[in-house]
C-alpha cells in the first residue's frame, strides 16, 4: 500500500517541462540509492495491483504503463546513470518563471501572451495576500459553512498531491491539510464541474483565514477546466492518449477557446491520474450509506451516491436510485434557490450524482413518501469510475 501511495503522489508532483515528466524513484516507491533487486521487487508488487488484465478501466493501463516505464529506466544501468545525470541537471521549476521560449499562460485572445508566469507547485505552497497560478483537482460543489454560491460566482472544493497520506473519506474535514477552494466567476450558469476534472488557474488572488484557503477571482483571472480522460489509441500497440474535454470556464459567452501547451496537458494527465488511483479505490465519504440503510440512519447527516432517473425541474425534484433497493427516492434540492437553478439546468438521467449531508423530507412541503432532501449546493456530479459508483453497480 505504501509503494501504490508514493507512486501517486510522485506522478501528482511531476512538473510540466520536466525531463520524463515524472520521478521514477518515487513512483517505484524505492531511495534513489536502491538495489536492481529492490527495484525489481517494487515493480512486482505495483504490477500485480495495475496490472491491465485486472480491469477493463482505460485508467489502469495508464497506471501500469508509468509503473512499467520506471522500472525500464531504472532497471538498465546506462538508461539509469543517464536519468540520474538528467535528475541534476537545470530544470524547469514551479517557483521560478517559466521560459518564455516554452511559451506561457496566457489571456484567451491574447497570441502575443503576458510573458514568462510564475507557479504554485501545490495547495500547502499558497502563500496569503499572493497571486497564484496552479493546476488542482475537483473536489466538491460546496461544503457546509465555508463554500457559497453567490451571483454567478461559485465556489469549488478542490485537491491535489496535498492530501494524498490522507484517506478520501478524510479529504472533507482534513484538518492538517486545510481546505481549498477555487472561486470561478462566470457571466453564464456556472459550469456542473465532475469529481476528478482538473482546473488550470491562472492569476487568482490567496486568501486565507485559520485552515481555509480560497483562490479568489479577479479581473485578470481565467481557469480552464480539463474534463473526460486517457482513452485507448485505435491499433495494436500504440499505447494510449489523453484526450481532454478543455473548456474555458470564465468565458463571457464569445466562444474564445483557451491556449493551452503540451505541458499543460501533462501535468493535467498526471493530475488525473492521481485522482483516479485515489478516487477508485476508496470511498468518498465516512458517512456514505445504500438507500437501503437509509431508514436507519436519517436522524443522522449521511451522504449518497445515486445515478439520477428522471428529472422534474419545475418541482425542482429528481428521482434517483443506487441499486440497493428495487424502487427509487425522489430527492428534493430547492435551497438556495440560485445553487438549485443551476443544478437543474445541468442534471440530466443516466449523471451519478454525490448528495452531501441528506436530510429527511420536510412535511411543509407535503413531499411524497420517499422524498429526501439534500441543499442543492451540496450536490456534485461524479465520474463512473469512482469506487462509491463502481461498487453500487457490482452490487
Amino acid at each position: 500500500r505504501g509503494a501504490a501511495a508514493g507512486a501517486g503522489a510522485a506522478m501528482a508532483a511531476a512538473q510540466p517541462g520536466d525531463a520524463g515528466g515524472a520521478d521514477y524513484y518515487g513512483i517505484l516507491g524505492v531511495r534513489r540509492d536502491a538495489s536492481t533487486y529492490e527495484i525489481g521487487k517494487a515493480f512486482r508488487r505495483l504490477a500485480k495491483q495495475f496490472h491491465p488484465d485486472k480491469s477493463a478501466d482505460p485508467m489502469t493501463a495508464e497506471h501500469f504503463r508509468v509503473i512499467r516505464e520506471a522500472y525500464v529506466v531504472l532497471n538498465d544501468p546506462d538508461q539509469r546513470r543517464a536519468y540520474n545525470e538528467s535528475l541534476a541537471a537545470p530544470r524547469l521549476r514551479w517557483g521560478g518563471p517559466r521560459d518564455p521560449g516554452r511559451g506561457g499562460w496566457r489571456r484567451p485572445g491574447r497570441s502575443g501572451g503576458g510573458g514568462p508566469q510564475r507557479y504554485t507547485r501545490s495547495l500547502a505552497d499558497l502563500e496569503a495576500g499572493r497571486l497564484a497560478n496552479i493546476f488542482v483537482v475537483v473536489w466538491e460543489n460546496s461544503k457546509p459553512g465555508v463554500l457559497q454560491m453567490e451571483g454567478y460566482r461559485t465556489n469549488v472544493a478542490v485537491m491535489d498531491a496535498t492530501f494524498d497520506a490522507l484517506p478520501c473519506s478524510d479529504w472533507a474535514m482534513a484538518r492538517d491539510t486545510g481546505a481549498y477552494s477555487v472561486q470561478v466567476a462566470t457571466r453564464n450558469i456556472p459550469p456542473f464541474l465532475t469529481v476528478g476534472d482538473v482546473l488550470r488557474c491562472n492569476s487568482m488572488v490567496v486568501q486565507r483565514r485559520d485552515r481555509f484557503c480560497n483562490l479568489w477571482h479577479r479581473a485578470a483571472t481565467t481557469i480552464a477546466s480539463f474534463g473526460g480522460g486517457p482513452v485507448p489509441r485505435p491499433g495494436p500497440g500504440q499505447g494510449e492518449v489523453d484526450v481532454f474535454d478543455v473548456e474555458l470556464l470564465d468565458d463571457d459567452g464569445g466562444g474564445v477557446w483557451p491556449e493551452v501547451e503540451a505541458a499543460d496537458y501533462e501535468y493535467a494527465r498526471i493530475l488525473r491520474t492521481w485522482a483516479h488511483m485515489k478516487l477508485s479505490t476508496q470511498t468518498m465519504s465516512n458517512y456514505m450509506i445504500r438507500l437501503a440503510d437509509i431508514r436507519a440512519h436519517m436522524r443522522h447527516s449521511v451522504d449518497l451516491v445515486v445515478e439520477v432517473l428522471s428529472v422534474e425541474g419545475s418541482e425542482q425534484c429528481f428521482v434517483a436510485t443506487d441499486y440497493s433497493i428495487d424502487d427509487s427516492v425522489r430527492v428534493r434540492a430547492t435551497t438556495p434557490e440560485l445553487s438549485s437553478r443551476w443544478v437543474f439546468w445541468h442534471l440530466r438521467p443516466g449523471m451519478w450524482l454525490k448528495l452531501r449531508a441528506v436530510m429527511p423530507a420536510d412535511d411543509d412541503l407535503d413531499d411524497t413518501p420517499g422524498t429526501i432532501r439534500v441543499l442543492a449546493c451540496q450536490v456534485t456530479r461524479v465520474p463512473e469510475w469512482c469506487f462509491d459508483v463502481t461498487a453500487r453497480l457490482e452490487g
